[in-house]
């Protein structure tokens, strides 16, 4: 069973996902990683686990050192992407 703690911290994890998942949604362009640290309030270490995180499950993608964007095509059904 999994303990209270753990469970929170799973809890917060989600939260910080979901920010970083707004952040990347309004500038569809990209966004620095420095930016994404001072919005979101994390450290750098945090920052870099949660977004390589997101990377591996496809989610956002990195367009360039330092600049993340989300990945529509992994975001969105096909039937949307095509206007």
């Amino acid at each position: 069973m999994e303990s209270n703690n753990s469970s929170d911290n799973n809890y917060q994890r989600g939260i910080y996902l979901q920010a970083l998942l707004i952040a990347l949604a309004n500038k569809p362009e990209g966004i620095k990683v420095a930016e994404l640290g001072e919005q979101s309030g994390l450290n750098d270490l945090e920052l870099h686990r949660l977004l390589k995180q997101l990377e591996k499950e496809g989610r956002v993608r990195q367009k360039e050192k330092g600049v993340y964007a989300l990945n529509l095509a992994k975001l969105m059904p096909p039937a949307l992407l095509i206007f």
